[in-house]
């Protein structure tokens, strides 16, 4: 794998950084990159290329941060996010031809995010994973609109989240398929635990569909800690915060379980453990 990341320039008081990727035989070692306050990030995965992205959220709070992705004809891209600064970041990601992108984000902080997702050409498919797990007073707008533009387009999104003491959680996800896109599929699945009784949560799906011949589908759901279960785990000698965590860590697990990478599956796992210790605290 080649990849080309030019120097950072100022235009405009914003910052410009462009990374361009081509396929190589080694395609097994991620490409790094962090997000920084006032940044605008250019990503190019060309035809045919094979890649892993790992994007991190720099130290400190971070905002006003823009990522357009075009991920072009036959490539195939996992992207994992890990958000553990508070974080404001807009996501415009445009998807060719028989390309694939998976995405897996980890949002472990206040944040605001925007991801628009347009799957451009027939073929193309996109599937959205995100683990959310919060704690004190932190909060998360998240809005996701995925637009199925061709015939044969396939969109995957789910989140699930956890919700601690007095944090909250808003969603708001838009599936949309146009007149053109034939045969399309399209899913969206929103679930929120909340650990609290002072936790929030809001979840707000919208399908919008101008073809009959696809598939569409959307499922949202916020839940209370089930007593039944607590009690269950009580009766078998596990403590009252220790079945909260059991029952949480299962409750994310299916979106941990997609990151493929061992090293970064390590790495999202000590961050979990790191944030279970601070919002059972």
């Amino acid at each position: 794998m080649i990849a080309e990341q030019t120097p950072l320039e100022l235009q405009k008081e914003k910052i410009i950084e462009e990374i361009s990727i081509s396929s190589s035989k080694d395609n097994k070692i991620p490409v790094r990159y962090s997000t920084k306050s006032n940044t605008e990030i250019r990503i190019n995965v060309k035809a045919g290329t094979t890649v892993t992205l790992l994007e991190q959220s720099e130290i400190g709070k971070v905002h006003d941060v823009n990522v357009y992705l075009d991920i072009y004809e036959n490539a195939h891209v996992t992207l994992v996010r890990f958000v553990t600064s508070p974080t404001q970041i807009t996501t415009q990601t445009k998807i060719f031809r028989n390309a694939t992108l998976t995405t897996i984000t980890l949002l472990l902080s206040s944040a605001t995010v925007e991801r628009t997702t347009c799957l451009h050409d027939e073929g193309a498919a996109v599937e959205e994973y995100d683990c959310v797990l919060l704690a004190g007073k932190e909060t998360l707008k998240l809005s996701t609109k995925i637009t199925n533009e061709a015939a044969s387009t396939k969109a995957h999104s789910l989140l699930r989240g956890v919700a601690c003491q007095e944090s909250s959680v808003e969603c708001k996800g838009l599936m949309k398929i146009e007149k053109n896109a034939r045969q399309a599929s399209s899913w969206l699945g929103q679930h929120i635990f909340l650990l609290s009784n002072q936790a929030r949560a809001r979840s707000l799906p919208f399908l919008e569909i101008e073809n009959n011949d696809v598939q569409a589908y959307h499922a949202a759901s916020v839940s209370p800690v089930d007593d039944e279960q607590i009690t269950y785990l009580r009766s078998r000698g596990v403590t009252l915060d220790e079945s909260k965590t059991l029952l949480a860590q299962g409750y994310v697990e299916p979106v941990i379980l997609k990151i493929v990478n061992e090293d970064i599956l390590r790495d999202a796992r000590e961050l979990l453990r790191s944030r279970w210790q601070y919002a059972l605290s």
